[in-house]
């Protein structure tokens, strides 16, 4: 008797042709079954996982897909393929033609994979929402190209939108790189004093008969607290990270998170405005295209790493379905800038949304560069000082014991 193939259950997110979200579960052999089944509903897939959750899925889960591309990557092969199509090749021939051409394992893997879908009778978007990390926002906006008639244009708008908002979060990494670096080397050097400077001292105060400074007892006490408990307070700082990350798992946790970090000093405000510019950028783009504006406020939600945003803009989505403006509705959320609020209500007045919104994305994409420039400048002289500081006070507390034993010797 034949083995029974084995059936998974897979969860989708997608539209109707009218706009309508439309999520829920399928139950199918494989994720090929699955996308056919979807299809023959007529539904505009968003997202598709698998809710399998054993150990082995979950392993999976954190190991790299030979067929998911990184931003950077997937930039560039939509920046290709839109400079293919506008010069009027076939699809597949300028699929193949990239396909040939690729210098990459990865991305041959997945122009494969885009190849075989659509020689299945599949459009573009069907086939980059079977590839593994796609994100939302690149097929929803493919989807749109296509149903203009210039999928070209539309891709070369989205690569263009890619490219802008990969500069941004370039810059803000940046801003963060070199505080980050210098307080590593820091917690690095505070680690070696303790381990291995002190204890070395530590015969040499205690035997000399007298009292030790306030500030080289704390080191002492801190060196053997390290040397004693530090394999249980290494253990525990590994569990406590764990439980973090599987507490972030949870979507309530990382937008709880999320909304936080808008609310640092000075990166908060960097992060608002970076943000804020690429789903501008991704609405404006999408509405240009034509497409329906509840269906785009999701995808442009999608188009942000901040987490708090992609709720708030299917928040924003089902008020405007129920009738309610757009610019007020991004100055009734609260996280994103101003200027989005208020070039969308211009935008609103003259009938010019897409365009309104393009250039609140410019405006801020210019002041979040600004902002980055001058928030590297801040930070790295203080950051400097005050970890400087603290090393210099432990040296001088080590110095100053060692000085009071070498007095009571003379």
């Amino acid at each position: 008797m034949a083995a029974q193939a084995q059936v998974s259950t897979w969860h989708f997110r997608g539209f109707a042709k009218d706009g309508a979200a439309i999520s829920g579960v399928i139950d199918a052999q494989n994720r090929e079954a699955a996308l056919a089944t979807l299809k023959t509903r007529g539904l505009i897939l968003h997202r598709l996982d698998t809710a399998e959750t054993g150990w082995r899925q979950r392993f999976q889960s954190y190991l790299p897909s030979t067929t998911t591309l990184s931003r950077q990557e997937l930039h560039e092969l939509l920046r290709d393929l839109a400079t293919l199509l506008t010069a009027r090749l076939p699809i597949d021939e300028a699929l193949s033609t990239l396909e040939a051409s690729s210098g990459s394992k990865r991305r041959s893997t997945a122009l494969k994979a885009i190849r075989a879908d659509i020689a299945d009778g599949g459009g573009l978007a069907e086939a980059l929402s079977g590839l593994p990390g796609m994100p939302g926002f690149v097929v929803g906006m493919t989807r749109a190209g296509e149903a203009s008639g210039d999928l070209g244009l539309t891709l070369g708008r989205l690569a263009e939108s890619m490219a802008r908002a990969l500069t941004l979060r370039q810059a803000l990494q940046s801003a963060l790189t070199y505080p980050l670096i210098l307080l590593a080397v820091t917690a690095i050097s505070l680690l070696v004093i303790m381990t291995v400077v002190v204890p070395s001292l530590k015969p040499l105060l205690q035997g000399a008969g007298a009292a030790i400074p306030l500030t080289a007892r704390i080191l002492v006490w801190i060196s053997d607290l390290l040397a004693n408990q530090g394999d249980i307070l290494a253990v525990g700082m590994t569990v406590a990270l764990l439980a973090l990350l599987l507490w972030l798992r949870r979507a309530p946790a990382r937008e709880a998170l999320a909304r936080w970090s808008l609310r640092l000093p000075l990166i908060g405000s960097l992060q608002r405005k970076g943000e804020t510019a690429i789903v501008c950028r991704t609405l404006g783009t999408l509405i240009e295209a034509g497409a329906p504006l509840p269906e785009a406020l999701e995808i442009a939600g999608s188009a942000a790493r901040n987490a708090a945003f992609g709720a708030s803009f299917v928040e924003i989505r089902d008020r405007v379905r129920e009738g309610a403006e757009l610019s007020a509705e991004f100055k009734r959320i609260g996280i994103l800038a101003p200027a989005a609020g208020q070039f969308a209500a211009v935008g609103e007045r003259s009938g010019r949304l897409a365009a309104m919104l393009l250039v609140a994305a410019d405006t801020l994409e210019q002041e979040t560069q600004r902002q980055s420039a001058r928030l590297v400048a801040l930070i790295s002289p203080i950051m400097t000082v005050g970890l400087g500081g603290i090393v210099a006070l432990v040296v001088i507390s080590i110095l100053s014991a060692v000085m009071s034993v070498n007095d009571l010797a003379f």
